[in-house]
């Protein structure tokens, strides 16, 4: 199911696969790519997470940030912590590839528990 979400006046752009009522699995790009860089898991983790896709600010459906600062990991990671929370409040898995491997490892120490 496609979505966009507003968060900060930003609106995020992404797609959710399989049931909500599974552990949530949200997928963050690297550089220059989308959130289509994931499509090729989906048939292999839909039947075990909910899947979450996002688009990164600047990239696929989701238009940039407005400032600079707005793209530090701690900034970032607080809008999509955001952003998830729309979807779901239960606990979730991250997996970053490439570039969206540095949001996820400061998704942890920046984000609550």
């Amino acid at each position: 199911m496609e979505f966009k979400i507003t968060v900060d006046n930003h609106v995020f752009h992404g797609y959710e696969f399989g049931k909500n009522s599974l552990p949530s699995l949200v997928c963050l790009h690297g550089m220059t790519g989308d959130l289509k860089s994931f499509s090729g898991l989906i048939e292999y983790l839909i039947n075990d997470f909910h899947l979450i896709l996002l688009d990164d600010p600047g990239h696929g459906e989701t238009g940039p940030l407005e400032l600079e600062d707005d793209y530090r990991f701690s900034a970032l990671v607080n809008r999509i912590y955001r952003v998830i929370q729309k979807i779901t409040n239960k606990p979730f898995y991250i997996l970053g590839h490439s570039w969206g491997g540095g949001p996820c490892s400061k998704f942890r120490e920046n984000s609550p528990k």
